[in-house]
């Protein structure tokens, strides 16, 4: 569901379509639910919750809705050899670190392969000549991710006290107080110890790249700007 100007057509592909709306309080609120965890919203025809459930490519929407380039947001925590690792455990991974997996494959693998799918794009468009350029609208559109400075899941671990008795009695019931980095609670805190501190979190990560996101906002289309 979008709101867009009146000149932008909807679409439909595999498993999804656009609806025009107008987004309100209800559509963040659906957007934020986890059924089984947290319920789903009832807006006009149904039930809904979170899209990324399903939704393998979250950049679709913008794209179509005729963006140049893209701002986002994504919650992995970089990690590259640079970066010094825990020996991992021998022992067979307790049910919350497997949750804790999935519920990555589900909500941050998408960003990062919809980003990949759309940094190569760029890349092909770069290098064919302009006589050759798609004839359906296909185009270049400019890419930055910003990503937490720190560790959610471990961020997670100490605010854990703080979730309602019977969710944390679940969450340790699936063994997430063996886990060095549980990144399965991350998903649940919806507290406000936890949110007041990832806001403010969030707001010193912008600041500290605040002379990049001012380059990368002031771009005018010609040209790319892309960093993961």
């Amino acid at each position: 569901m979008c709101t867009a100007a009146p000149g932008i057509e909807t679409w439909r592909r595999a498993r999804r379509c656009a609806v025009r709306a107008k987004i309100k309080l209800d559509y963040v609120m659906a957007s934020a639910a986890l059924p089984l965890l947290f319920p789903a919203i009832q807006l006009d025809d149904g039930y809904y919750g979170d899209g990324s459930i399903r939704y393998s490519a979250p950049l679709a929407p913008s794209i179509h809705l005729g963006a140049e380039r893209i701002l986002t947001i994504s919650l992995r925590y970089p990690v590259d050899e640079e970066t010094p690792s825990e020996r991992p455990s021998m022992s067979y991974p307790p049910p919350s670190q497997i949750l804790g997996m999935m519920m990555h494959g589900v909500f941050l693998d998408a960003l990062e392969n919809d980003a990949e799918r759309l940094q190569r794009i760029n890349r092909t468009l770069q290098h064919m000549p302009s006589s050759s350029q798609p004839s359906d609208g296909l185009k270049a559109v400019d890419l930055l991710i910003l990503r937490p400075s720190q560790d959610l899941g471990r961020l997670a671990r100490n605010h854990a006290q703080y979730l309602p008795y019977t969710i944390r009695t679940m969450a340790q019931g699936l063994g997430s107080s063996r886990e060095q980095v549980p990144n399965f609670l991350s998903y649940l805190l919806f507290e406000s110890s936890y949110i007041e501190y990832l806001l403010e979190l969030g707001y010193r990560d912008a600041l500290a790249q605040a002379e990049e996101i001012k380059r990368f906002l002031r771009l005018d289309g010609a040209g790319g700007h892309q960093r993961t």
